[in-house]
């Protein structure tokens, strides 16, 4: 959350700079942001839990071939 109001204030600030602040793009690209924030979110969550997949199955194929 922190991270997105300050790409709103970075976004405004260059509003005020080149003289064409206009809220409709805030809304407009607000949704989007926070759609790609969380699609990468999810894409970070599920590859650490496929890593953590990936492990215990190493660690089982190895105990398996110690007991043949």
């Amino acid at each position: 959350m922190k991270h997105l109001l300050t790409i709103i204030q970075a976004g405004l600030i260059l509003g005020k700079i080149f003289g064409w602040i206009n809220y409709k793009w805030i809304i407009i690209l607000l949704p989007l942001i926070i759609c790609f924030g969380l699609l990468v979110i999810s894409f970070i969550i599920i590859g650490i839990i496929s890593y953590i997949e990936h492990l215990k199955l190493n660690k089982l194929l190895k105990e398996l071939k110690v007991k043949k």
